[in-house]
């Protein structure tokens, strides 16, 4: 099974600094991607300076690969039967309703199928079947993210057999989001078991960078605060097997589990949380302490940040001394 990432072809109207470009290529070959496919505009701004990897370039004529022959592949929307045999015609499929103009495209050797957005609101293992009866060339699979269910579409992709997939990383162009793809292979698949995914929060601040734009806090896989907990018995849960909640550990993407107190807290998030900050005694009993976290974050609509947790504490110290 191969990953193609597309991610440094996304980025041209971003215009990022050469550095950039160069960093973010360099994480996404230590991220595991098994080709990376880049635009003639990224290709200018790299120099050509190129580390040693398998690259697929995009071009927009097919006779426009004569003059880099040093590419090994290329993908191209123009390209048609007569293409040569390392070009990947690129096709779009809008929905599944498209799938029957895919014959058409029989003779091609290779394929890459761009959108599919709705295809997980249909029949979808007898969809990748008929697929793979309708083009007798090697199938790459670009799902869309329209829906919102891109990863979904890829991951099914290859359960059902699937050997190519486009990814781009964060989704950024509105394909499936690299990170989450491997991340549910890793899990589904054993895919690359031991490989090291710490540099994620680098490659997404990168991105916020290049693009401007700042990633959920929440986002699948790389969003900062994902391994917030906060409710009682979650917390609880935790702390007695991680994996009844977390399906891979946060060490795994570069990210660490952290207590969040507030209005949905139990005694075992407030104990892990003392124990986290130092304070080793409470002059008053966990119930109590329990009362006025609670409160405090109902007054102020929002969970507790250690601060705020010290400073109730401290309260309660005090008040303790003057009675």
């Amino acid at each position: 099974m191969k990953i193609i990432d597309r991610t440094l072809s996304c980025l041209d109207k971003f215009q990022p600094k050469p550095e950039q470009a160069r960093r973010m290529l360099s994480l996404l070959l230590s991220a595991g991607a098994d080709m990376l496919e880049i635009s003639l505009p990224m290709y200018q701004l790299l120099q050509g300076d190129l580390p040693e990897a398998e690259y697929i370039l995009r071009v927009n004529f097919p006779e426009t690969a004569e003059d880099y022959p040093f590419f090994k592949r290329y993908v191209c929307r123009r390209a048609d039967e007569n293409a040569p045999v390392q070009m990947t015609a690129e096709i779009q499929a809008n929905d599944i309703r498209d799938i029957n103009l895919l014959s058409q495209h029989r003779s091609l050797r290779n394929i890459r199928i761009c959108g599919f957005d709705d295809v997980l609101t249909h029949n979808y293992p007898n969809v990748f079947a008929q697929l793979n009866k309708k083009i007798s060339g090697n199938i790459e699979m670009c799902p869309e993210n329209t829906f919102h269910c891109a990863t979904a579409i890829a991951v099914e992709w290859v359960l059902a057999g699937g050997k190519n997939l486009v990814t781009s990383f964060g989704g950024v162009g509105g394909f499936a989001p690299f990170e989450e793809v491997v991340l549910a292979l890793h899990i589904t698949k054993r895919y690359k078991p031991n490989q090291d995914y710490s540099m994620f929060p680098e490659m997404r601040a990168l991105l916020e960078e290049i693009t401007g734009t700042a990633f959920a806090a929440r986002k699948a896989v790389i969003g900062e605060k994902i391994f917030e907990v906060e409710a009682g018995i979650h917390v609880d849960g935790i702390l007695k097997q991680p994996k009844t909640y977390e399906p891979f550990p946060p060490e795994l993407v570069g990210n660490h589990r952290s207590v969040v107190i507030g209005k949905h807290s139990g005694k075992a998030a407030l104990a892990l949380k003392l124990r986290e900050l130092g304070i080793h005694s409470v002059p008053c009993d966990m119930n109590e302490l329990l009362v006025k976290v609670r409160k405090r974050s109902v007054e102020m609509q929002t969970s507790l940040t250690d601060e705020d947790f010290i400073a109730i504490c401290q309260d309660i110290s005090h008040n303790q001394r003057e009675s």
